[in-house]
């Protein structure tokens, strides 16, 4: 299928999480696309027109690697691509997002699918260690924004987003949920806008003025058929709303399974953050929304804190999420995920209706630290992508479902992994059985001593002193008695 149509497509059909005033903004270009007035070469660099660009041209340049050790001023002179054999150990990747997300790519941006391509390459290579996503975008597509979502929450290597001086809203802050930490650059940048919308027209009465009659018929068992669609038309919007409400469920399952804890209560007369509002940088630090101010730079040391925190975490901490991994049968180190924290400077917390100045953010410049700030990174697990693990990241143990518990596990096997996953509450309960058992062990080892101690009393039960078997000897005397009594025995009989 033409890839022009497809895009056309995705503009008149699907759900959009899009902010609605860049969406308003841009109607023109759509409906000179629809017309087919559209130039794509207005939106070219003059080099790109000269030079048309590949595939993988396009590619390198939303995407491309830094060293971690050089400074500043060298990170944004000196590029590398990740096939480029001069290519520095412990780099990090830089993913470059802006504008409208689209599932595929267009004449203007690379889509989704393609980010994700550029993003398993990161993962799989042995000098990256980690990702940094600078992002401008005000949202999209609904279709491929989850499944970037778990490309960039993938737990193989760490990865913090970064807005790029501009905003981060709708799909595009879905997606960033999905790293370790969002900073945001400007106290300008806007952030959130949660939420689903769709838009369509109308167009009926102008058909009807140019005489035109649109006849849908449906068959008798498709009843269901576009029924929230056909319904909105005639003005009962009750279905398709319905249908948004669940991706918008789905909206927030994704922002509050990659922040946690980190959003902040609803306070009394304070905004939701999931009613779909857009917040300035400063308020989305206090919202928890995000976690503090940051640049590139900032983003590629927290890179490399995180990784090196990986290095050094306790084997034997259960994972984040409710999990504890056993040996079975080898010993296998396993990797621990520390509580989250904003990183964001806070004074002490105080009761909702107490608080009377907002939270103060840290500036641009200084370090995060990394005290209790969740990791996606597990040791073991090497560069093989684990969908199924990943996706109860920051779920309570509680939650935790028996299908989840064996899609891992059946994923863990299939990988070839020495391991098996239980749930946090199997856990505890394996530890308290194996408490009980101790604690029997114990007592029985002492029982054994009072018994031992009371078998060596002089004329006690029981005694420890060793039987012999006791062997009775005729004696010659004995034999001849018995001779005689027998021969007076026959006599008598006689």
């Amino acid at each position: 299928m033409n890839r022009n149509f497809r895009t056309l497509s995705a503009f008149m059909r699907s759900m959009w999480l899009i902010e609605p005033t860049f969406a308003e903004a841009h109607i023109p270009f759509i409906q000179s696309y629809i017309a087919g007035d559209f130039n794509p070469k207005a939106f070219q660099d003059d080099e790109d027109e000269e030079n048309e660009e590949s595939g993988d041209d396009r590619l390198s340049r939303v995407g491309y690697a830094v060293s971690s050790s050089a400074s500043a001023s060298e990170r944004s002179q000196t590029r590398y691509g990740l096939e480029d054999p001069e290519l520095p150990d412990d780099s990090i990747f830089v993913l470059d997002i802006r504008g409208a997300i689209f599932k595929e790519s267009t004449c203007c941006s690379i889509g989704t699918e393609e980010y994700c391509q550029l993003l398993n390459l990161a993962y799989a290579h042995e000098k990256i260690i980690g990702i940094v996503c600078l992002i401008d975008s005000p949202g999209g597509q609904l279709s491929g924004t989850p499944t970037l979502y778990d490309a960039i929450r993938n737990p193989q290597k760490p990865t913090v987003s970064v807005i790029n001086e501009g905003l981060m809203a709708s799909a595009a802050y879905w997606l960033a949920c999905g790293s370790d930490d969002i900073y945001a650059t400007q106290k300008s940048d806007q952030v959130g806008s949660i939420g689903v919308y769709v838009q369509f027209e109308d167009n009926r009465e102008r058909k009807k003025q140019l005489g035109i009659t649109t006849h849908t018929i449906y068959s008798d068992r498709s009843s269901e058929k576009n029924r929230p669609f056909r319904e909105a038309l005639d003005g009962n919007p009750a279905l398709l709303r319905e249908d948004l409400n669940q991706a918008a469920d789905l909206f927030r399952e994704a922002v509050e399974q990659g922040r946690g804890a980190r959003i902040k209560p609803v306070k009394k007369g304070g905004p939701d953050v999931f009613q779909g509002g857009l917040f300035y940088a400063s308020q989305a630090i206090e919202l928890g929304l995000i976690d503090g101010f940051g640049n590139l730079d900032t983003a590629v040391n927290r890179v490399v804190e995180l990784h090196q925190a990986r290095q050094q975490e306790s084997p034997t901490t259960p994972l984040n999420g409710g999990f504890a991994i056993t040996e079975t049968p080898a010993a296998v180190e396993t990797v621990a995920p520390a509580a989250p924290a904003p990183v964001a400077a806070t004074e002490p917390e105080q009761p909702a209706e107490e608080i009377t100045q907002p939270v103060a953010a840290i500036d641009a410049d200084p370090q995060p630290t990394t005290t209790q700030t969740p990791t996606k990174s597990m040791a073991i697990f090497g560069y093989v992508q684990l969908a199924a693990l990943a996706a109860i990241k920051g779920t309570a143990a509680e939650a935790v479902t028996e299908e989840q518990t064996n899609a891992i596990n059946a994923e863990l096997a299939s990988g070839g992994f020495n391991v098996h996953v239980i749930s946090q509450a199997d856990f505890a309960e394996v530890q308290n059985l194996q408490a009980q058992l101790t604690t029997a062990n114990g007592t029985i080892a002492e029982k054994d001593k009072e018994i031992a101690r009371l078998g060596k009393q002089p004329g006690a039960f029981g005694s420890t002193v060793e039987k012999t078997e006791e062997t009775i000897t005729p004696t010659p005397e004995a034999a001849i008695s018995e001779t005689d009594a027998e021969l007076k025995r026959l006599k008598g009989n006689a």
